[in-house]
């Protein structure tokens, strides 16, 4: 569940991120800085999108194949 909430909240940041820039983007001076702004935002918040839905399908996968390792060496019980 919360794999979800993570993927929701990132696709609101994500879509609020055009209203924000049209907020800030006026109040900057020079064309440099309007694309630091730009990318101070727009960098974290892909990042966000894209390792929300990484770790939902992580959840997923974790969720169907019962979390259960496959294949490798078998180990002793004592170990």
């Amino acid at each position: 569940m919360r794999a979800a909430v993570h993927v929701a909240v990132s696709f609101v940041g994500f879509a609020l991120l055009p209203a924000t820039l049209g907020l800030l983007l006026p109040l900057t001076s020079s064309h440099g800085l309007r694309l630091s702004v730009a990318l101070a935002l727009l960098v974290p918040s892909m990042t966000y999108l894209l390792l929300s839905w990484v770790w939902l399908i992580a959840r997923i996968l974790h969720g169907l194949l019962g979390g259960t390792p496959r294949g490798g060496h078998p180990v002793p019980s004592k170990s």
